[in-house]
C-alpha cells in the first residue's frame, strides 16, 4: 500500500499499524519529497502567531541595559557621549527605567546628577523600540533567505500602503524555523515628537526563564536619530544592550 499526504505543519507524525497476525517482516519506507515554499502572506501570518502566543505567556521580566548616548550637533563643536545603566522593569501595561550608573565622556557622575541637556529629557531618550505593527497599512514582499548568525531566515521588506501617517519601512528577518523575528531593520520619518527621523536595527535573543521555556527578547538596539530640541538639530545615535533577564519572576 502507497500513500501520499501534504502537510503544513512544522512536524508530521506517521504512524505504521501492523494489521492481523502476520509475523513476516514488513518493508516500510517514509520519504519526503521536500518543503513546500510559503507566500509572503504564510510567512507573515506564523509570524504574527509566534509573536501572539509569546505575549500570552510572557507576564514580565527585568534586565539590566546599558545605554550609550553619543550627541553631535549640527552647529557646535565635537560631539559627545553620555552612558547610563539602567534596569528596566517591564509587563504588559508599563515598562520602567531606574538608572544605577551615569557616566559623561567616560567619567562616572553621581546617581543624583541631573540630566545634562535640560532640553531633552531623559524619557525622550529612552524612547520604546519601534514595535511595528503588522496591518493591512503595509506591504510585504519576500526578498529570499539570509543566515542571521548561522539562523537561516526569510527576509521581508515592509513598506507603508498610506502616506498620511508616521509608519515605518524597512526589512525583517524571520526563522525559518520557529517564524521568530531575528532582526530587523526599520525606518521612521515625520514623527510629531521633537525626533524629525530615526533608523533602527534590533537583534532577538532566545532567553530562558526559571522553568525552561524560551522567550524571544531584545539583545541589542542600535539607532540614529535626528532629533530638534530647543532650535537646534542633533545627530542622536544609541546603543542598547540587554543583559541578565529575570523572566516571569
Amino acid at each position: 500500500l502507497d500513500q501520499t499526504c501534504l502537510c503544513a505543519s512544522e512536524f508530521a507524525l506517521v504512524f505504521i499499524h501492523a494489521i492481523g497476525s502476520n509475523e513476516g517482516k514488513s518493508y516500510t519506507a517514509v520519504e519526503v519529497k521536500g518543503k513546500a515554499d510559503l507566500t509572503v502572506e504564510e510567512i507573515i501570518a506564523r509570524w504574527q502567531q509566534y509573536r501572539e502566543s509569546q505575549r500570552q505567556k510572557l507576564e514580565n521580566y527585568m534586565a539590566d541595559c546599558f545605554l550609550n548616548l553619543h550627541f553631535e550637533s549640527t552647529n557646535v563643536g565635537s560631539g559627545f557621549d553620555i552612558s547610563i545603566q539602567y534596569k528596566e522593569f517591564s509587563n504588559r501595561e508599563v515598562t520602567e527605567w531606574a538608572q544605577t550608573e551615569f557616566f559623561v565622556d567616560g567619567s562616572r557622575f553621581s546617581n543624583k546628577r541631573e540630566f545634562p541637556l535640560p532640553q531633552l529629557e531623559p524619557e525622550k531618550v529612552m524612547t520604546k523600540p519601534l514595535e511595528l505593527t503588522v496591518n493591512e497599512k503595509y506591504q510585504y514582499k519576500l526578498l529570499g533567505t539570509e543566515k542571521v548568525d548561522d539562523i537561516l531566515c526569510y527576509v521581508v521588506s515592509v513598506e507603508p500602503n498610506v502616506k498620511d501617517e508616521v509608519l515605518f519601512s524597512g526589512k525583517i528577518w524571520i526563522d525559518g524555523e520557529t517564524f521568530r523575528q531575528v532582526k530587523q531593520y526599520l525606518r521612521q520619518r515625520g514623527s510629531k515628537s521633537n525626533v524629525v527621523s530615526n533608523v533602527e536595527t534590533q537583534n532577538f535573543a532566545l532567553v530562558a526563564d526559571a522553568n525552561g521555556n524560551r522567550f524571544n527578547l531584545l539583545k541589542s538596539i542600535t539607532a540614529q536619530q535626528l532629533l530638534n530640541a530647543a532650535g537646534r538639530d542633533f545627530v542622536l545615535q544609541k546603543t542598547y544592550n540587554f543583559s541578565a533577564y529575570s523572566i516571569n519572576a
